[in-house]
């Protein structure tokens, strides 16, 4: 499974911090993970 997350990063998926060319991300870490947490309830019920 893909999921491109507007405004999202990598660091803020893992919650390790910053990491070279992430990049800076433009949403709340409680929104991305939101959005991640939705998606897998869709694709694993």
């Amino acid at each position: 499974m893909e999921l491109s997350i507007e405004g999202g990063n990598h660091a803020q998926f893992g919650s390790y911090g910053a990491q070279s060319g992430d990049g800076t991300a433009t949403i709340a870490p409680e929104e991305q993970r939101r959005v991640v947490a939705d998606a897998m309830a869709r694709t694993f019920p």
